[in-house]
């Protein structure tokens, strides 16, 4: 006999088609009718409050006094909450924040008194292929799901691409499959037995799941009558459950054996064949991606690791005084970073980060964004700054740099660093810690603030005399810097640059001080008016060459004329930017670039190989007629993909690299047709789009960074890059993966939820190889790509924009219906100006030999201004070494609990690895945890070295106890 596992719940968009203040004002009262449910019908067994902890703390900020009967609630098991924080799409957050994610529900989960432990993910677009070992991390055995599993049974099992595997329960009939139960007796009962009659014959067990609840829906008060009737009415039992009950009774029927013989799925669950997976959204308003990866990246790579790593130091190796100021910066780190990944997180439900709301809910979001931003980088910067003040940068009073590197590998590239206090870069050379000079170039000068005086002839020549007496001190630790006097309008115009420096820098400018004090004594002016500029720092470039893996090294400046003789013969070697009309080519060590001067195509000559990669970087514009959920192909579309006139190019060469500059205007189609959809219009605007394309001394890759001035409707932008390879498959970096793409969509999918599209999801880079040679494409955060066949083998297709005007369609032939309500979204069009940052990577061999390149591309190296000082820590060091290099670095965090280092690893390589682990200074013990941070087996004691094997595509999270 079937048990009907009814499951009361209600699905809850945080923020969608209204703003999260007007849905939290629904949710309150959602909340308020269940409590009075509960409170009055005892027979009411059980709510879920959608798989997310968010949604207690949202109500109850606003309404404190419902707090005590939710707790209640909690604990009795009638209302059941988490185990996430906020539902994400999987796709479009990275690895590291879905652990977040789990972790601050996890925190909230505790603090209410119970967390439901299925891995509950009724509505995201799909799911990424190491959820399981994400789900079991956190001791997790069942994922439930409505979308991407296709035709598969009720129950299946799912492995991770390392053999982790967790049972599915599948929402073959999605999450509302008893969601609309009439409200008499016995059409309720029907209703059931509908339900019950649509998923037999897809299960193996005799209990069944119906989920009554749907998006935003209020409980039913008559729930528990219509159940208790139907279980008279029906030939099966009826229960009034919960998800936990369900999956422990599938469970408990299959036994071992049972599971063991259920059908074992691999990789990501991307089937749109029962359920719309949405594409569309890995592109739609790419701002939000980018603006998240940037996030993610800041909190990743530097809030965190650097934060953890400067407490580690000041606590490990500084004196009394140190470890005060250490601690003052680092004490309070971890709330500061909590803080931010909160409002992080509050961006990552599926209807948010995809940019499928309307266009309030995503202005709203930009705040989040910016809370986050400036929380972790004011964590980061402290972090740095105290690391940066226990380095050795020599003696001396010139200004100290130390360059930073968060990447798990060694790493060259161009750092731009702002030196303060600034220095006269004719005066200075820049040193590495061998003594080495490194070329440098001016930027510019930075000024923070400005201020206007007026002052008589008496009074002017006053202070002249009292500056010029002073050395060009003006008040306490400001010295004039520099000085420019004319007459206008019969009054005397000084600017005046002040700088910051405690350290004497001799007497004024004395050209321009004479010319002053000329003026002063001719008596012909007798106003002046002064205006003074604050001199923040000097901004320069240089390339770092071989930063230590997550560690640092340190650089100093040094009087380019020294006083006495020097052997060295030390000079200064600020490079001028050159530049040139008619040279369009760059090159390095590794890599040539030319670009045709009629189209602005590149071609790209591989040194190491002779392998040449013509008619690169193509910009394609199409149409579409989509929505904001799907990108929908015209019937008549027309492909844009030249400009309406040669590009001017520049050529741009000093010390630190070499850059094309490219600029081009596309004449596109302003829109639709605005008669059927099917075309675009006869009316056309300028797309402008400018690039910059670089090769730096020491680095393996082609940099572009392209800014569009969006101003047509309607459509999407794509980069091409051809690559003279006959191949059928790609693969590109996912979660903790890489991932392989099939080389064609499924065939026959009439009468399916939705149309496969070719266009996949990709984290930091896609690459295509024949096994001697390939290419990758690495982005910062541009999460969808295309790979098809081209002219002479296949093209990587970037997107950079898809503009569309509205929520949804219900006149779409890849998806029939609507995906949400049909609403006008007109900021989804992403007018105006737009910057992207990419880069291509020739190699032989496959993805392998580009991984560290693409990785290292994901994040810009950071140089920190110091004086000069001695320090326990030498002037270069690597605070964690991994080898080898398929072992990828994922996090490097404080605990959650306790002190320490936690440290995340996982092998990018589907074979296992014999991994070795070196911190920079001893720790008491190691031992190996879970995702959760719950400790098991140890590793070492009083050490500074683990080792280890590590399954292909495992992650591995190791504890640092410090001795």
């Amino acid at each position: 006999m079937p048990t009907l596992h009814v499951v009361s719940h209600t699905h809850w968009d945080r923020e969608w088609y209204l703003t999260f203040q007007q849905f939290r004002f629904r949710l309150t009262r959602l909340v308020e009718a269940l409590l009075e449910i509960l409170g009055s019908d005892p027979g009411y067994r059980h709510f879920t409050l959608d798989g997310q902890a968010a949604v207690l703390e949202d109500v109850v900020d606003v309404r404190p006094d419902l707090e005590e009967p939710l707790r209640r609630h909690v604990r009795e098991g009638r209302i059941l909450i988490g185990p996430w924080f906020v539902l994400p799409d999987e796709f479009l957050v990275s690895p590291e924040a879905l652990v977040r994610n789990l972790l601050l529900g996890d925190r909230i989960c505790r603090a209410w008194g119970a967390k439901m432990d299925v891995g509950y993910l009724p509505d995201p677009f799909g799911h990424i292929s190491q959820l399981p070992q994400l789900l079991r991390g956190f001791g997790i055995e069942t994922a439930v799901f409505a979308r991407g599993a296709g035709d598969m049974p009720v129950e299946f099992r799912w492995a991770a691409p390392d053999g982790t595997p967790v049972l599915v329960c599948y929402l073959r009939g999605h999450y509302d499959n008893a969601a609309y139960l009439p409200a008499d007796e016995e059409g309720a009962a029907r209703a059931l037995a509908e339900a019950r009659d649509s998923l037999v014959p897809h299960t193996r067990v005799s209990h069944l799941l119906l989920m009554q609840g749907a998006d935003h829906m209020y409980p039913r008060p008559d729930l528990p009558r219509l159940l208790s009737a139907a279980d008279v009415l029906l030939p099966d039992r009826v229960l009034h459950s919960t998800l936990p009950a369900y999956v422990a009774a599938v469970r408990a029927e299959l036994g071992e054996d049972g599971l063991e013989r259920l059908p074992l799925l691999a990789g990501e669950m991307r089937d749109p064949s029962r359920a719309p997976i949405l594409p569309g959204v890995l592109s739609t308003r790419m701002w939000i991606k980018q603006r998240n990866h940037a996030c993610q990246t800041l909190l990743e790579r530097w809030a965190e690791p650097f934060g953890a790593l400067a407490e580690g130091v000041v606590r490990g190796c500084g004196d009394t005084a140190t470890r005060r100021r250490g601690d003052a910066v680092t004490s309070s780190a971890s709330s500061y970073i909590r803080r931010a990944w909160r409002y992080l997180l509050e961006n990552h439900p599926h209807d948010s980060i995809c940019g499928c709301s309307v266009d309030q809910v995503h202005r709203e979001m930009a705040t989040r964004f910016d809370w986050c931003e400036q929380l972790g980088e004011e964590v980061a910067r402290a972090a740095l700054e105290t690391l940066a003040a226990q380095v050795d940068t020599g003696e001396g009073d010139l200004p100290a740099l130390v360059v930073f590197n968060p990447s798990s590998s060694p790493r060259t590239d161009r750092v731009i660093a702002r030196v303060t206090p600034p220095v006269d870069p004719a005066e200075v050379m820049l040193l590495s810690p061998e003594g080495t000079p490194v070329p440098f170039r001016v930027l510019r000068h930075t000024f923070r603030s400005e201020m206007e005086m007026q002052f008589d002839r008496e009074t002017m020549a006053q202070m002249v005399a009292q500056t010029a007496a002073s050395g060009g001190v003006v008040w306490g630790e400001w010295r004039i810097a520099g000085l420019q006097t004319r007459v206008a309008d019969g009054v005397g115009q000084v600017a005046v640059t002040v700088t910051r420096n405690p350290i004497p820098t001799g007497p004024l400018p004395l050209e321009p001080t004479r010319q002053l004090q000329a003026l002063l004594e001719e008596g012909a002016v007798s106003q002046y008016r002064v205006r003074i500029r604050e001199e923040e720092a000097l901004e320069v470039a240089f390339v770092a060459r071989d930063v230590p893996p997550l560690g640092y090294t340190g650089y100093r400046f040094l009087p380019s004329v020294p006083p006495s003789p020097s052997p060295r013969g030390l000079r200064t070697l600020n490079f001028e930017l050159r530049t040139s009309n008619s040279e369009p080519a760059i090159e390095n060590e590794f890599l040539r670039v030319e670009a045709d001067p009629q189209t602005g195509l590149l071609t790209v000559l591989d040194k190491g190989t002779g392998w040449s990669l013509p008619d690169c970087h193509r910009f394609v514009d199409g149409g579409d007629r989509g929505d904001e959920y799907n990108y929908c192909r015209l019937e008549q579309d027309l492909l844009v993909d030249s400009p309406v006139e040669p590009p001017t190019v520049r050529r741009e060469a000093d010390g630190v690299g070499q850059s094309l500059v490219l600029q081009m205007t596309y004449r596109v189609p302003e829109g639709l047709d605005p008669a059927d959809r099917s075309g675009r219009s006869a009316e056309t605007v300028e797309l402008p789009i400018a690039v910059r394309v670089t090769l730096t001394p020491g680095v393996r890759r082609v940099d572009f960074e392209t800014t569009v001035d969006n101003r047509a409707r309607d459509h999407r932008l794509r980069v091409h890059f051809p690559v003279p390879l006959a191949v059928g498959r790609a693969c590109a970096e996912g979660h903790w993966d890489v991932v392989e793409w099939p080389p064609d969509l499924p065939a026959d999918t009439e009468g399916g939820a939705e149309q496969p599209v070719p266009t996949r999801p990709q984290r930091g880079w896609t690459s295509i190889s024949d096994g001697a040679r390939g290419v990758t494409l690495a982005n910062r955060g541009l999460p969808e790509v295309e790979v098809l066949q081209g002219r002479a083998g296949v093209e990587i297709a970037l997107t950079l924009l898809r503009c569309v005007g509205w929520l949804s369609r219900d006149d779409l032939p890849c998806r029939p219906g609507h995906a949400g309500p049909g609403l006008p979204v007109e900021e989804a069009q992403c007018p105006g100006r737009h910057t992207f940052r990419y880069a291509l990577i020739p190699h032989a061999g496959d993805w392998r030999m580009a991984l560290v390149e693409a990785t290292a591309f994901q994040t810009d190296l950071r140089a920190i201004p110091t004086s000069a000082h001695p320090g326990p820590l030498p002037p270069s060091l690597s605070f964690i070494r991994v080898e080898p290099e398929m072992l990828q670095v994922s996090a490097v965090k404080p605990p959650e609990e306790g002190e320490g280092l936690i440290l995340r690893l996982w092998n990018a390589d589907d074979r296992p690895v014999e991994g070795s682990i070196r911190l920079w200074r001893p720790f008491a013990r190691a031992v190996q945890i879970d995702l959760a941070e719950r400790e098991g087996d140890p590793l070492a004691h009083n050490a500074d070295r683990v080792a280890l094997t590590i399954r292909g595509r495992e992650v591995v999270t190791l504890r640092f106890y410090y001795s």
